[in-house]
């Protein structure tokens, strides 16, 4: 909104030859990747943070943690300059997004065109999103050839008994139970939301931090993952 009071939140991935005609805006993206803190580094003022009843402590030692929690956020993700990433039009992104509305089989509410979104794109997997107010943030990058994912990978992965259910893939037992279906029944503004998505996508299937900039009530639920993301894949 206007008032910046209500956040909605997408995972981009693209292929970095996707910029290759763009090299300063690969060295801005390598550079940012290289200020990150690894995922798993999270201080024991952002752990504490996500776990505010675990252990209470005196109000001198609550403020250093406030303090060390302030200075820690953001290490996990970086701002991408919007002079930069609004000028890539190369429609070669996978848009990973999801939103409440009357469909109930797995996954009908996380739209998936392929791999033809643009980065410099304002148009979000809900209506009613305000793309002018868009903001972009690098949380890491996934080599495909070291194991990685690919977008594709990643929306199989959070959206696996969709595509098993469109014989892209074999059901695996073994494999946990998602977060969520992401059906558009099971939306829940407060504790299944777009953000909800977005924390299992980084969290759950590329092993990625689920902090971002400060989005108030939309983002209440630290996720839960099923379990710890395997070399290769993951689960939502």
């Amino acid at each position: 909104s206007t008032l910046r009071i209500i956040f909605h939140t997408e995972v981009v991935v693209c292929p970095r030859d996707a910029f290759s005609d763009d090299p300063s805006f690969l060295r801005t993206l390598d550079d940012l990747a290289s200020s990150l803190s690894p995922p798993d580094a999270l201080t024991s003022a952002e752990s504490m943070s996500k776990h505010p009843n675990r252990l209470q402590r005196p109000q001198q030692q609550q403020q250093l943690q406030q303090q060390e929690q302030e200075q820690q956020r953001g290490k996990h993700f970086a701002q991408v300059p919007q002079s930069q990433w609004s000028t890539q039009s190369n429609p070669r992104c996978t848009q990973l997004g999801y939103g409440g509305s009357s469909c109930s089989t797995p996954c009908c509410s996380v739209p998936h065109h392929g791999t033809n979104y643009p980065l410099n794109s304002q148009n979000a997997v809900i209506g009613n999103a305000m793309g002018e107010y868009k903001e972009l943030y690098l949380y890491g990058v996934s080599s495909v050839d070291d194991g990685g994912l690919s977008g594709e990978d990643a929306y199989r992965a959070v959206c696996r008994r969709a595509a098993v259910g469109n014989g892209d893939d074999e059901e695996d037992d073994t494999r946990p139970k998602c977060v969520s279906d992401w059906a558009g029944t099971d939306y829940n503004p407060l504790t299944n939301n777009c953000n909800t998505f977005t924390s299992t996508v980084l969290k759950c299937v590329f092993g990625l931090s689920d902090d971002k900039p400060d989005l108030g009530v939309s983002d209440l639920v630290t996720v839960d993952c099923p379990e710890e993301r395997r070399s290769g894949g993951g689960s939502g």
